[in-house]
């Protein structure tokens, strides 16, 4: 009998009827227990299998989230919403009604795939997630971090992705050259998630544009003096086009691109004179 068993699942006393209903009621309190018991002693790789195996409640109802991940389909059949018949149940029920979600699921596979250098893993949660909260910004800085920052070292020093997390110092000065192949599908899935809400919505989400200017400013900073005037260039674009678009309707949007002026400024400064800004 594993631990797990022991603290999310019932005793096997009990009918075979019974038993499946009381753990399909396995409350989101007794996982969270038993993944921090999991994370204290070092074992990421175990908490994550965990994850996985975890029935959550579907993240939006009647919304298909398009995984690429494959671990988190979004159907009726993973649906462990609790069956509340009437005020016995409250009274009766032990421990927290309510099942573990769907959307904390993939939140915690996603920061863990990172944590054990499992980029590409990571990237597939964050999309799943951003396919139902596209405007979520810590989504979008979670996505760039799994394929254009972190991956970026990988690409660098030619080691695997379980070798990535060593922090010898020569691997952080590779962390310097960027990963091209994950900047251009980021750009290309926040496009996608531009193009997909605009089609069936009024008004547009400043995540997907705010994100476009993240990744034009990351890629400024991180390349050589020599090659900096192109990509200035395509900053100053890129706010400018968020600038148009949001100036109007948002009263946040100079704050939203505050950072990135200084770098226009500073990195342009440095490029090419600042008569050319």
């Amino acid at each position: 009998e594993t631990l797990s068993s022991r603290m999310v699942l019932q005793p096997s006393g009990k009918g075979k009827e019974e038993q499946q209903q009381q753990q399909h009621a396995v409350s989101e309190n007794d996982w969270d227990v038993y993944l921090e018991t999991l994370l204290v002693q070092g074992k990421k790789a175990e908490a994550l299998d965990v994850l996985k195996r975890i029935q959550g409640t579907p993240m939006m109802s009647g919304v298909a989230s398009g995984s690429s991940s494959g671990d988190g389909e979004n159907t009726d059949k993973n649906s462990t919403l609790p069956q509340i018949d009437d005020e016995h149940t409250i009274e009766n029920h032990v421990g927290s009604i309510l099942p573990y979600t769907q959307r904390k699921k993939l939140e915690r596979m996603a920061q863990l795939s990172q944590e054990l250098g499992m980029y590409d893993q990571a990237e597939g949660y964050y999309r799943e997630l951003l396919g139902v909260f596209p405007d979520q910004w810590t989504y979008w800085l979670g996505l760039v971090d799994s394929c254009v920052r972190m991956e970026s070292s990988l690409s660098s020093s030619s080691t695997s992705p379980s070798s990535s997390s060593s922090g010898d110092d020569s691997s952080k000065e590779h962390h310097a050259s960027m990963n091209d192949e994950g900047w251009k599908r980021c750009q290309s899935f926040a496009e996608q998630v531009i193009s997909t809400v605009e089609s069936s919505q009024k008004y547009a989400l400043r995540g997907p544009y705010l994100i476009l200017l993240e990744l034009a400013s990351v890629k400024v900073r991180q390349a050589s003096p020599d090659g900096k005037e192109g990509l200035v260039t395509s900053l100053r674009n890129e706010i400018c086009r968020y600038g148009n678009k949001f100036g109007p309707l948002a009263s946040c949007c100079f704050a939203d691109v505050r950072s990135y002026l200084r770098v226009l400024v500073e990195e342009g400064s440095s490029s090419s004179g600042p008569s050319d800004i």
